[in-house]
């Protein structure tokens, strides 16, 4: 008679599909190592370049800027539109509305640029000069008029006060 061998631990056979699956598993973890070692060859190449990009880059001059003839018209075209834009009709009626007997105008010296207006003017007294920068204080085209020299002329007939003033006017720079 033969002998009865029984095996309790032995594992089922291999299906002959899961063989399949284990060797598209390996086929595919192949093409994922193969295409990670491409993109890392291809990003090295890119950083390459990069580097001689920015080495050329750094190697290259720019010229400075040279101003032509076109440049220097085109400045004083746009300081000439910015000095037409200044409130010139509201300076001369606060000029002409603060004209007085006792004050007589010497030199109006606008400074757009700096939103300034020097004023030199002779008045009769030092009663009339205070009255006149009052007047133009007063102005809706003048702010901040202020007393920058005064002197009274005594080598001329009636001690004259010859004075200046500097008032605040039109646009300034950086602000509406």
């Amino acid at each position: 008679m033969r002998a009865l061998a029984i095996d309790f631990q032995r594992g089922p056979r291999p299906h002959p599909a899961g063989w399949l699956l284990l060797l598209a598993g390996c086929g595919l973890a192949g093409v994922v190592v193969h295409t990670a070692r491409e993109t890392t060859a291809q990003a090295h190449a890119q950083q390459a370049r990069l580097a001689r990009a920015s080495a050329q880059l750094a190697a290259v001059t720019i010229p400075a800027a040279t101003p032509t003839r076109s440049d220097a018209a085109f400045t004083a075209a746009r300081e000439a539109l910015e000095q037409a834009r200044l409130p010139w009709d509201q300076l001369f009626a606060a000029l002409e509305a603060a004209q007085g007997q006792d004050v007589g105008l010497l030199t109006v010296a606008p400074e757009p640029a700096r939103g300034q207006i020097r004023i030199e003017a002779e008045a009769r007294n030092l009663g009339a000069m205070l009255s006149y920068q009052l007047l133009l204080q007063q102005q809706p085209g003048l702010a901040q008029v202020v007393l920058v020299d005064h002197s009274i002329m005594k080598d001329q007939p009636h001690a004259p006060v010859r004075f200046q003033l500097l008032a605040a006017w039109g646009a300034r720079p950086g602000k509406p």
